[in-house]
């Protein structure tokens, strides 16, 4: 249960990151509805 934590936060961050560049980004939204609201969030500034 606390890895999944941790790794949830770590992909959030890295998904923060690589928005931009759209390419990990679209990969990890399907798989993580966690990681699309931080995604959406880094986005839309």
């Amino acid at each position: 249960m606390l890895r999944t934590a941790m790794l949830m936060s770590i992909i959030a961050t890295l998904c923060a990151g690589l928005s931009g560049c759209g390419l990990k980004g679209d990969l990890y939204m399907p798989d993580r509805p966690h990681a699309e609201q931080t995604t959406s969030q880094q986005s839309g500034r």
